[in-house]
């Protein structure tokens, strides 16, 4: 669900129920130029290479996305129930 400017206070409670309701929640930011960094990674970089170098240069940059996934257990379907919330900055 994308949720901009223009209809973020309608869906604030939804986005707070999705969250209070949630097992657990997921995050993700995208931002306007981490790809660009001089650091490029490598197939031979650990998990913890990669973050820790990624890590680095997140101050130089704005979110201008941010996802969040909230994951509710249902136990008739045996299942998580994922609501996916997409928050944008700039919305046309």
């Amino acid at each position: 669900m994308d949720i901009t400017n223009e209809n973020f206070e309608e869906l604030l409670p939804y986005i707070y129920i999705c969250i209070q309701e949630a097992d657990f929640i997921t995050i993700d930011a995208e931002m306007t130029g981490l790809n660009s960094c001089n650091y490029k990674p490598s197939f031979l970089d650990t998990v913890e290479e990669r973050y820790k170098r990624t890590a680095i240069t997140v101050p130089e940059f704005l979110i201008i996305e941010f996802g969040l996934c909230a994951f509710k257990w249902d136990e008739l379907k045996g299942r998580y129930v994922i609501h996916i919330l997409s928050i944008c900055a700039n919305s046309h």
